[in-house]
């Protein structure tokens, strides 16, 4: 494990919620703009779930708008992380989100 982070993938957000199920990582991290399923709808699958109540998830988005990252945060985003991607701080969050997550 180390500074390993495992990079799955999906099309969509029911894709990434089945493959999430498979495969049960200690994260997860979401994409807004996601076709069929979009993050919001799996956001809201991650915390109605008694099994996946408690799992840490941080929305990674380019979308903007007022108020957006505080609407997030009430529907149970742990972080909110804006695109363009800044590898080093990406890489911090996680790493804060699993220790919040093991308290």
């Amino acid at each position: 494990q180390g500074d390993r982070i495992a990079d799955i993938r999906a099309e969509d957000g029911a894709v990434a919620w089945e493959s999430w199920q498979k495969s049960r990582h200690p994260l997860v991290v979401l994409d807004l703009d996601m076709p069929k399923v979009g993050g919001r709808e799996v956001l809201e699958w991650v915390r109605q779930n008694p099994t996946t109540a408690q799992l840490p998830v941080i929305v990674f988005t380019a979308t903007t708008g007022e108020g957006l990252e505080a609407e997030l945060m009430g529907a149970g985003a742990d972080d909110y992380i804006r695109k363009p991607l800044d590898p080093a701080r990406f890489t911090a969050r996680v790493k804060a989100a699993l220790r919040r997550a093991a308290v």
